[in-house]
């Protein structure tokens, strides 16, 4: 039997702009600490206070809330992260795509996705360059590798020549979402005038990789009677979508918010006609289960991981025609598209993803880590 043992987790996504690695984070570690009340969470981060604050499940008497003041990157990686996992006696330290050789000691990290080199065309130049290094890097010192699709292990395995057996698969789930209430629902979306089931929905960061121009123009094309809801974090260097709807001349009707609380987000949703998600490319694509667990039709792309997460519960289109996605909207629309069924099949869909089975094999990993040290060949 493993003796107890602590793993310390950069936690600083939570600080930060709502996006896919920091869902992962709260969804897989809410289940974990009561999976494993042997192991102690040692999570380093900025904000300890508004964590427990909005998930009380941090509070366990199995955690520790360490604060990390915010710094770069690299600062954070070299300096901050292997002083306090030494401090406080981490037997592991866990991090979120990029390892530190001086971790000193076993490390975890999970690299959710290799788009930087699978579609370089989406990242700046000096981020691809410095990605590509730091993941190579990573899946070469870390002891225990982690990612969230099948379709992301096999790019990490294949592009830097690593061996299944070190990769091991933590779905994004969706256990961590609660039902929301109907009054909840309009409530919200009265705070944002919007109307119930007469909206389009997209959700996701505002950049050139989740293919929002060519949405914009499909919707337009199909002459929907319903708004577009754009739901996502601004990237002002991504101007183009904003001159876009001014070209077209709707802007009353496409609707951008950017800053949608995690308890808000559930009324989007359940108040969405349907969820289209075009992107051209993503490691995993959490959104899609998201709309799936409130009961949205999803319209997705047909390329790299969309359609390992949708199944059979989700309609597909290719991203870069803008012709198809807006003939499978006006499909939707009116009807010749059973959107009904879908939203069946996405709650049978939803069966396959959740946090609990993901935390488990990350608790396994862990102590399968502890159990064989240094030496992943064993």
């Amino acid at each position: 039997m493993l003796k107890k043992f602590s793993v310390g987790v950069d936690f600083h996504t939570f600080d930060g702009i709502y996006q896919g690695s920091r869902s992962y984070l709260l969804g897989i570690y809410s289940q974990a600490i009561m999976l494993a009340p042997q192991i102690r969470f040692v999570f380093f981060l900025a904000n300890p206070k508004e964590l427990i604050d909005k998930y009380p499940v941090f509070a366990a008497s199995n955690v520790d809330l360490v604060y990390m003041k915010p710094m770069s990157g690299i600062f954070r990686l070299f300096f901050q992260l292997p002083f306090l996992r030494l401090k406080h006696g981490c037997d592991i330290l866990h991090v979120q795509y990029r390892a530190s050789p001086l971790s000193f000691g076993l490390t975890a990290c999970t690299i959710h996705d290799v788009l930087v080199e699978t579609h370089r065309e989406f990242f700046p130049g000096a981020f691809r360059a410095i990605a590509s290094l730091s993941f190579r890097l990573s899946a070469r010192v870390s002891n225990l590798l982690f990612t969230v699709s099948e379709y992301s292990k096999s790019e990490i395995c294949k592009i830097y020549g690593v061996a299944p057996s070190r990769v091991l698969v933590t779905h994004n789930g969706v256990g961590s979402y609660k039902a929301i209430s109907k009054d909840d629902v309009l409530s919200v979306l009265s705070k944002y005038e919007l109307i119930p089931k007469k909206y389009w929905l997209i959700v996701g960061r505002l950049e050139p990789r989740k293919n929002h121009l060519n949405l914009i123009r499909a919707w337009f094309s199909a002459n929907s009677s319903y708004d577009l809801v754009v739901v996502g974090q601004r990237d002002f260097s991504f101007a183009s979508i904003f001159e876009e709807v001014v070209k077209l001349g709707c802007e009353s009707r496409v609707k951008f918010f950017d800053s949608v609380s995690d308890f808000e987000l559930p009324a989007f949703y359940s108040g969405a006609f349907a969820f289209v998600y075009p992107s051209f490319a993503e490691g995993f694509g959490m959104p899609i289960l998201e709309a799936m667990a409130y009961g949205v039709p999803v319209i997705s792309s047909n390329t790299t991981s969309m359609p390992e997460v949708g199944g059979d519960a989700a309609f597909y289109v290719d991203p870069n025609s803008v012709e198809d996605i807006a003939n499978t909207m006006k499909s939707l629309e009116g009807g010749v598209l059973n959107g009904a069924s879908a939203v069946e099949k996405g709650y049978d869909r939803l069966l396959k993803f959740n946090w609990g089975d993901s935390a488990r094999v990350l608790v396994d990993g862990y102590e399968d880590l502890m159990g064989r040290g240094h030496d992943f060949s064993k």
